[in-house]
């Protein structure tokens, strides 16, 4: 307080009343951006590339005001939240409920939290609870994988694949409209305050990865295949898409394909979970993929 009054005297008052007009203007838009969505969309593009452009702008400012008044809320969270994620590991969940409810009490828009909270309530049967934390966890962290790995879970144990695809979509389309932001890392002087872009970015691969599993499910192979191709696209090196690929072509039947697939996916990562189990059933021996040129 002591700062706050000492800033006031030594600065021109209309110039602070601006600025902190600015601030807490910008506050206001993140509090309604973070209010639960009232249809079936996780989130919405226009509003979040909005708030990704204020990022760009005025984080930095914002963020200092938030630590002078807020700092002790956000410490509860912190330490709520990892003892319920801690709790939850240990499969201990209603512990771990009980964790989270707390650091929610402190944020209830705290995407960690909420991601657990929902996979919690999926675990337990619960899929209307667990997509209101789902819902709440993108709309305050768009690229978190584990909270899209929730929401298309519940939507299609509850049947409703139409709704998964569809906010599966709009999380590729919103990635696809961030730039790399890795290259600001370049400025030593600066704090980097790009992370939720930069996981928006490099998780392009998974939101088509999640795509073509949905119609895998539905025995659309035609599209699944559309969609493992363009992830793959965009991480040719990824395993787990290959696997995933080659395991889709296994049930068709196509064989070529399939050793193609296993055989990338070996020399890329041969401990990749469930990879040499499908080599077995294939009939690819390892001897004979060891030193394969990757294609």
């Amino acid at each position: 307080m002591r700062f706050a009054v000492a800033f006031v005297q030594e600065h021109d008052e209309p110039a602070l009343f601006r600025i902190l007009n600015f601030v807490f203007r910008h506050l206001s838009f993140i509090c309604c951006l973070a209010n639960p969505l009232p249809d079936d969309t996780i989130m919405f593009f226009g509003h979040h590339r909005e708030m990704l452009m204020f990022h760009k702008v005025g984080l930095s400012f914002v963020a200092l005001v938030a630590a002078i008044f807020f700092g002790g809320c956000e410490s509860n969270v912190e330490r709520y939240r990892k003892e319920g994620i801690a709790l939850y590991q240990q499969d201990r969940y209603d512990q771990s409920m009980e964790s989270l409810k707390k650091a929610l009490s402190y944020d209830q828009f705290d995407a960690k939290a909420n991601t657990y909270a929902g996979l919690i309530h999926y675990r337990a049967g619960e899929y209307v609870q667990a997509t209101y934390h789902f819902k709440v966890a993108l709309q305050s962290d768009p690229s978190s994988e584990e909270a899209k790995d929730g929401m298309t879970s519940t939507f299609l144990k509850i049947g409703q694949p139409d709704r998964a695809l569809d906010a599966l979509e709009r999380a590729a389309k919103l990635a696809d409209g961030v730039d790399d932001p890795r290259w600001k890392k370049t400025y030593t002087n600066r704090p980097y305050q790009s992370q939720i872009e930069e996981a928006l970015y490099v998780g392009r691969s998974g939101d088509r990865f999640r795509i073509a599993r949905v119609y895998e499910k539905l025995g659309d192979y035609d599209n699944a295949a559309i969609y493992y191709d363009q992830a793959l696209a965009l991480a040719p090196r990824n395993a787990r898409i290959l696997l995933a690929k080659a395991e889709m072509f296994e049930k068709i039947g196509n064989k070529s394909e399939v050793r193609d697939l296993l055989i990338r996916a070996y020399n890329v990562a041969p401990a990749t979970p469930g990879l040499v189990d499908a080599m077995t059933r294939n009939n690819i021996a390892i001897s004979s993929v060891i030193g394969t040129p990757l294609q």
